[in-house]
């Protein structure tokens, strides 16, 4: 399936969408920034133990990334279901994915779970900069 480029704009910050792998198999996405491509925000959360159908996600929707929600709707990414998950505390909301959303691909890197950044594994031998 050829995915096409996913653009939502976030806080004022026009942004690709990528979707990616929790640990425990769970769909990640991921927002880069479109100009530059560094990262700019996680909006979804490994939660294993929430009960999620097939393509449902919980979004990132609190914090610095309060509005999350209302930018991946708007962009037709993700439809809410009108269910929440508790998380930390809080009561977070789960969506589904309504756009195909094209897997993040960048050799050399991994996902600190700590810090929800990526980081360099190694070099990359064509030496562009991630």
């Amino acid at each position: 399936m050829n995915t096409q480029r996913v653009r939502v704009t976030f806080r004022g910050r026009e942004c690709l969408v990528f979707r990616s792998r929790h640990p425990n198999g769970g769909t990640a996405v991921c927002l880069l920034d479109a100009e530059h491509g560094g990262f700019a925000a996680w909006a979804t959360l490994n939660t294993p133990l929430a009960d999620l159908k097939p393509g449902q996600v919980v979004v990132n929707d609190f914090d610095r990334s309060e509005g999350l929600l209302e930018a991946l709707v708007s962009a037709r990414v993700v439809e809410p279901t009108g269910e929440q998950v508790r998380f930390l505390g809080l009561a977070l909301p789960v969506a589904t994915l309504s756009a195909p959303i094209p897997e993040l691909e960048r050799p050399g890197t991994a996902i600190d779970y700590s810090t929800r950044k990526e980081v360099r594994t190694h070099e990359i031998d064509s030496g562009r900069e991630w």
